[in-house]
C-alpha cells in the first residue's frame, strides 16, 4: 500500500499471513518502554494485529513518530489539534499538550478566551501542558463581547481560586470578581494555574487602561511574602518576561508595577518596550540582590536614573543589558540630561557578571536630544573593571569625552581616555550616533590604535557613525587595524 501527498510517500508492504503485534507495554519492544518516559505521560496501550485482511494504518507507527510529526504542524493550527483530538484516545493523548502548548489572547479579535480558562480549571492537568501565554489587551476589565458566566462556570472559576489558599480579604474579593465577569481576574486565575509556563507577554491595550491593580501581579506578590499559608508554584518555569505598551498609544506603562515578578526564581529574561518610570521606585519593592535577572532589555523607554539604580542594585548577576532611550516628555518641556556618571555608578553594580553592554537612541528626536555634548553629564568611566565585559555599544560621548580632552598631544589624551576605559576582555566596540567633532575624535581613535591596542588581545572589530564618511582619516585608521586583524566599519 502506498500513501501519496505534496510533502511525503510512504510505502507499507505486508507480507503474506504476517501478524504485527504491540506487544505488553511492560516489555522492551513496547510502545512505552518503561526506560524511556514519556513525555505527554502515559499513552493508550494499543494491540493491532494485522494478516492478509488487515492493512497497516497510522496508529501502527510507533508513538515516537506520530510525536515527529504532529510536532511539526504549527502551534497556531488549533482546529488541527482539536480535531485530532476528537479521532480516538491514542490521538487524543499525543496532540493535547500540543493544543494547550500556547495560548494567545487578542482582543481586537474577541479571542474565546472563556472557553481555554474554563477548560484549564476544570481540568488542571491539561494547565500543566502550557508553555507560552500571549495577552494583547491586558488590563481591560470587561471585553468586548465576552459573555457572562452561567451559575455553573461561576462556580467552577470560584473553586478553582481556592485551590491556592489565599486569605479571606483577597480570595473573597477575587471570586467577587470571577462572577462578576472581570476578565482582569479571570486571566489571574488562568495564569496561576499554568505551573510550567515558560515564556509570558503582556500588552497594553491602545486606550485608557481600566485596571490599575492588576489581580495577577497582586496575587503573586502576596503569595511570595505568605508561601506557607499559600499553595503558589513560584512558576519556577517561567524564564521570559515581554512586557509592552501599544504602539498605537501615547506613554508608557510604570516598571515599578512589575516589581513582585523579579522576585519570581526562574526568570532570567525580561524585554520591555514604552516603559516610563519618570520617578523613584520604593526600596522595599526592589529588595538589593533579590533578582535571578540575567538579560534586561528596554526599546523606546526612558527611566530616571534612580529608578534604574534601584533596577540594577536588585539583580545579582546581569549578563546582559540593552537600553534602547526615548523621550517621552512633551517637546515644550526642557529635555533631561542624560547622567552618565549616575549610569556608571549604577552599572558596577554588576561589574563581574555583564558581558554585553547597549546604550542606544530609540528616535531621531532622543538623538538629537542626547547626542550632543552640553546635553550629557561626564562619561563611562568604570567599564575597565568589568572583567568579563565582550561588546559595548554606545553614543559617542559616553566614551570619548569632549570635554576632558583638553591635551595638546592627542595621542595622550587617547590613551587617557579609552585605553583606561575599556576593558581587557572587550572584543567589539560600536558608538550609535554621528561623531560630530571629527577631528578631536578621530584623534582620539587614532591614538587608541596606534598605541593601545595591545593592551587588548580579543579587540576584532570597532564600528562608528560619521558625518564625514568620505574622509581620508578613515582609510588610513582601516588600514592600520587590518594590521592589528581589527575590522572597521564606518556607516552614515
Amino acid at each position: 500500500m502506498s500513501c501519496t501527498n505534496r510533502q511525503c510517500q510512504v510505502t507499507y508492504t505486508r507480507l503474506p499471513h504476517h501478524t504485527i503485534t504491540i506487544v505488553n507495554p511492560q516489555t522492551k519492544h513496547s510502545r512505552n518502554h518503561p526506560s524511556k518516559k514519556h513525555p505527554f505521560g502515559t499513552l493508550p496501550k494499543t494491540t493491532v494485529h494485522s494478516g492478509n485482511s488487515t492493512m497497516a494504518t497510522i496508529k501502527d507507527l510507533p508513538n515516537e513518530l506520530l510525536i515527529e510529526i504532529l510536532s511539526s504542524i504549527p502551534k497556531t493550527e488549533k482546529k488541527t489539534f482539536w480535531s485530532l483530538c476528537l479521532t480516538s484516545k491514542l490521538f487524543r493523548a499525543l496532540a493535547e499538550p500540543l493544543l494547550y502548548h500556547s495560548y494567545q489572547f487578542y482582543y481586537q479579535y474577541n479571542s474565546p478566551s472563556l472557553s481555554f480558562i474554563t477548560s484549564v480549571a476544570n481540568r488542571p492537568e491539561l494547565a500543566l501542558h502550557v508553555r507560552s501565554v500571549v495577552i494583547d489587551g491586558w488590563q481591560l476589565k470587561h471585553y468586548p463581547k465576552n459573555p457572562q458566566l452561567g451559575t455553573q462556570t461561576q462556580a467552577l472559576l470560584r473553586q478553582a481560586a481556592e485551590r491556592f489558599r489565599y486569605p479571606p480579604a483577597y480570595i473573597n474579593k477575587w471570586k467577587g470578581d470571577l462572577s462578576n465577569s472581570v476578565d482582569d481576574a479571570r486571566f489571574a486565575l488562568m495564569l496561576l494555574l499554568t505551573a510550567k509556563l515558560e515564556e509570558l507577554s503582556l500588552i497594553f491595550p491602545s486606550y485608557d487602561i481600566e485596571i490599575k491593580d492588576p489581580w495577577f501581579l497582586r496575587l503573586v506578590d502576596k503569595a511570595l511574602d505568605d508561601p506557607v499559608r499559600i499553595r503558589f508554584h513560584e512558576f519556577r518555569h517561567l524564564k521570559t518576561l515581554k512586557v509592552a505598551y501599544s504602539e498605537f498609544a501615547h506613554g508608557g506603562f510604570l516598571l515599578t508595577t512589575f516589581a513582585p515578578l523579579f522576585r519570581l526564581p526562574a526568570l532570567r529574561t525580561f524585554e520591555a518596550t514604552k516603559c516610563f518610570q519618570p520617578n523613584d521606585m520604593p526600596a522595599y519593592h526592589w529588595p538589593e540582590k533579590s533578582s535571578s535577572m540575567e538579560s534586561i532589555t528596554f526599546h523606546q523607554s526612558q527611566l530616571s536614573r534612580e529608578a534604574l539604580h534601584a533596577l540594577l542594585r536588585a539583580c545579582k548577576g546581569i549578563k546582559h543589558f540593552n537600553f534602547g532611550w526615548t523621550c517621552m516628555v512633551p517637546l515644550s518641556e526642557e529635555p533631561q540630561h542624560i547622567d552618565y556618571i549616575a549610569l556608571d555608578s549604577s552599572l558596577r553594580t554588576q561589574q563581574h557578571s555583564l558581558e554585553t553592554l547597549s546604550l542606544s537612541f530609540a528616535d531621531i528626536r532622543a538623538e538629537e536630544l542626547w547626542a550632543f555634548d552640553p546635553n550629557v553629564i561626564g562619561s563611562l568611566r568604570s567599564l575597565r573593571a568589568f572583567p568579563n565585559l565582550k561588546s559595548i555599544t554606545v553614543p559617542v560621548n559616553a566614551l570619548l569625552d569632549f570635554a576632558a580632552n583638553t591635551s595638546a598631544d592627542p595621542s595622550i589624551a587617547a590613551r587617557a581616555q579609552l585605553a583606561n576605559l575599556l576593558p581587557s576582555s572587550l572584543e567589539r566596540l560600536r558608538f550609535v550616533n554621528r561623531i560630530y567633532r571629527h577631528v578631536v575624535r578621530f584623534q582620539q581613535l587614532q591614538g587608541f590604535a596606534d598605541h593601545a591596542l595591545g593592551l587588548f588581545p580579543r579587540f576584532k572589530h570597532l564600528e562608528v557613525c560619521s558625518s564625514d564618511v568620505e574622509n581620508e582619516d578613515w582609510t588610513l585608521l582601516r588600514d592600520r587595524l587590518r594590521e592589528r586583524e581589527v575590522v572597521l566599519v564606518v556607516n552614515a
